[in-house]
């Protein structure tokens, strides 16, 4: 229980401050290896205990992938939009490379887990507008 809250907490500061996040040594990583840990392997069924926790980290990632651009915007936040594509950018080079190049979370698509299905094509469309050569590798 501990460990969802723990996990949940994290997921919130992603939404509010994914630079601060990402700037934590490893903290990228350590929710890969959650996915990676928490991910069903062969013919397993995701087990009802690592649905929650799995979709925490899945969406944690798509926080941390986020841009803010827009076009409207001043030039004074294009320091920011820049800083956030080059974050997002590298959040999807460490997913690509602790997912197997994306294999991973096509394994997510075959769950009977709705909402963790929908949450890894979420992401899995967010790596692919920064990366399409490793998605599309691993589609093949």
């Amino acid at each position: 229980r501990d460990r969802q809250f723990a996990l949940a907490e994290l997921k919130a500061l992603a939404k509010r401050a994914p630079g601060a996040v990402l700037a934590t040594q490893d903290a990228a990583v350590a929710i890969l290896r959650v996915v990676e840990k928490l991910t069903p392997t062969g013919d397993q069924e995701l087990d009802d205990d690592d649905i929650e926790p799995l979709q925490d980290s899945l969406e944690c990632l798509g926080c941390l992938m986020e841009g803010t651009a827009s076009s409207s915007r001043a030039k004074a936040n294009d320091v920011k939009d820049d800083a956030a594509t080059q974050r997002g950018n590298e959040v999807a080079e460490l997913i690509v490379k602790h997912t197997q190049n994306g294999k991973q979370l096509l394994r997510l698509l075959c769950v009977t887990e709705t909402s963790t299905q929908y949450d890894a094509m979420v992401l899995l469309q967010r790596i692919y507008r920064r990366l399409p050569e490793p998605v599309n590798s691993a589609i093949l």
